[in-house]
């Protein structure tokens, strides 16, 4: 099995995204602060698998970069691999992360094939199972598409859509990166922020307040599982370019992000993956701050803080 340490991934990154910043409206933001002052890995050091083997769109427009550099400087081993998953691969693994899973090269793949063979996810739930931990992002149409499948397998519904909300959303380009209503506001404040361990954190500093998501869809919770993010009930599912599905109440599917055990495992599965981004994204000729950047939120600290629960550092 081959893999790609972090320092070399990062050289991979580099040249992704000289190429994508120049085509796109959106960039990794170079100022987003990595450095940890107590790192919460010194001595051992958690292995951590991320997904490039199913036309990952994070991995080819170099979006996962920021939450790589992040865990590393927490003191996480990370590897990439291009290879689809098996149990002797999983084995070498503590956690995986995947994000944006396609069902083939072109995103239009995702709406016809599901990014994960039968045996993958039989491989990856049995991992699961004996103690592997999976952080697995899914977003907004074409990529429900792609990781339906696993999800289902899971036990979770997935919402087809974008979800809006006309209250718990920051609403124009002011306050929010989008200017419409499908930024959505989890906090303690307007009390859809879960209560587990994770929005806990080990103290007061690593309590989460506040997070907010872009662009995502809703999940339907399996039984047993803690929703992180809860979706209100002024939220509504603003389609997938159909007049049908527009506006249509959220109902079950009424959870953003969950976390749950498998046997003696874990996973956190979130159905929006913009939160795990680190970005400057143009709008109206300004840069503005996305995801993990913005520093009146606590994307960047929930993000550690799923890991640390992952990892078995906060039960």
């Amino acid at each position: 099995m081959k893999t790609v340490p972090l320092i070399y991934f990062m050289l991979i990154f580099s040249l992704v995204f000289i190429l994508s910043s120049v085509k796109g409206q959106q960039i990794n933001d170079s100022s987003f602060n990595t450095n940890l002052l107590k790192p919460a890995y010194l001595n051992k050091h958690p292995s951590v698998l991320i997904d490039a083997a199913h036309y990952n769109a994070f991995f080819t427009l170099n979006r996962i970069q920021p939450f790589c550099k992040l865990i590393y400087a927490d003191g996480y081993n990370v590897d990439t691999i291009g290879r689809r998953f098996n149990s002797r691969m999983l084995s070498n693994y503590d956690i995986v992360v995947i994000f944006t899973a396609q069902g083939g090269p072109d995103e239009s793949d995702s709406a016809e094939f599901s990014a994960f063979s039968d045996s993958e996810i039989e491989a990856l739930i049995n991992w699961i199972k004996k103690g592997g931990s999976l952080l697995f992002g899914v977003d907004h149409s074409p990529f429900n598409y792609a990781g339906l499948k696993l999800l289902t397998n899971l036990g979770i519904g997935l919402s087809f859509g974008r979800i809006e909300d006309s209250v718990f959303s920051e609403g124009g380009i002011e306050n929010g990166p989008d200017g419409r209503r499908g930024t959505l506001i989890f906090s303690r404040q307007n009390e859809l922020l879960g209560n587990h361990v994770i929005t806990s954190g080990r103290n007061y500093q690593e309590q989460i307040n506040k997070v907010i998501t872009d662009g995502g869809q809703a999940l339907k919770p399996p039984k047993g599982s803690i929703t992180l993010f809860r979706i209100s009930n002024t939220a509504y599912n603003g389609g997938i370019g159909n007049s049908d599905s527009y506006r249509m109440p959220v109902g079950v599917y009424n959870a953003q992000a969950i976390a749950f055990t498998l046997g003696n495992g874990r996973a956190v599965i979130t159905a929006d993956c913009s939160m795990w981004t680190a970005q400057l994204v143009k709008f109206n000729n300004k840069w503005v701050k996305y995801g993990m950047s913005r520093t009146d939120t606590d994307n960047r600290q929930f993000a550690l803080n799923v890991m640390h629960w992952l990892s078995h550092l906060i039960n």
